[in-house]
């Protein structure tokens, strides 16, 4: 279809040329509007007991503490899915979630090869406010403590010998993040115009096929009359 077919066709449909244009004002109004989301990441650590053969808990990354995080966090997500993306710094509000939170282990490895050297969970929240943020947060890390000294008090595990946690960084950072607005809006003209154009055609070619056929049904009754 020419520039000047679309025209003619645009000028004779040209209530679908309107209708268009005002859903792609809307989606441009809607995409215009400030709307941030706010998030944070912290680490969950977790800390062998400190004795004196182990005067630095923070230097001890021994297996069995990653092992211990990773029965962590299989009790608090139980069978729910995971987000898993290529990238350590890949953020959850980059896969579409702007109020949720995620915790898994951390992993070393990437998209395809897992690698759990170090005992540390990662959690993540998004939302709409920081409030909201910073409470979830503190729910999600009081549970995974709830259940770390749950774990530990099935075996008997006494005071002195338990396993700790410490927050990473111990006070949370809540930053905003807002999509290219500019790029949004060109996207939602762009989809608009496209739109406007398969949607002309179409009705168009439809209604001239209707208006064909009913010219020859009566062409058809004029001659047999």
């Amino acid at each position: 279809m020419t520039a000047n077919q679309f025209l003619r066709i645009a000028i004779r449909r040209w209530y679908i040329v309107l209708l268009c244009a005002v859903l792609t004002v809307i989606g441009m109004l809607i995409a215009s509007r400030p709307n941030p989301v706010f998030w944070t990441r912290v680490n969950v650590v977790f800390l062998a007991p400190t004795s004196l053969d182990n005067p630095n808990a923070l230097r001890d990354t021994t297996e069995n503490l990653v092992s211990f995080a990773a029965l962590v966090d299989r009790q608090y997500n139980g069978n729910a899915a995971v987000p898993r993306f290529s990238s350590q710094e890949a953020r959850l509000y980059g896969a579409g979630e702007r109020a949720g939170s995620a915790v898994s282990l951390l992993n070393s490895g990437g998209q395809w090869n897992d690698s759990f050297i170090r005992p540390e969970l990662t959690v993540e929240v998004v939302g709409d406010n920081e409030a909201d943020v910073l409470t979830t947060l503190g729910q999600i890390t009081e549970r995974i403590d709830r259940i770390v000294d749950e774990q530990q008090d099935v075996v008997g595990v006494s005071g002195a010998d338990r396993i700790t946690t410490l927050m990473s960084p111990q006070t949370a950072v809540v930053s905003s993040a807002q999509g290219n607005r500019l790029r949004a809006l060109g996207a939602i003209l762009l989809l608009g115009a496209g739109a406007c154009v398969v949607a002309t055609g179409f009705v168009d070619r439809l209604l001239l096929r209707r208006a064909g056929s009913r010219l020859s049904a009566e062409t058809a009754r004029v001659e047999v009359g």
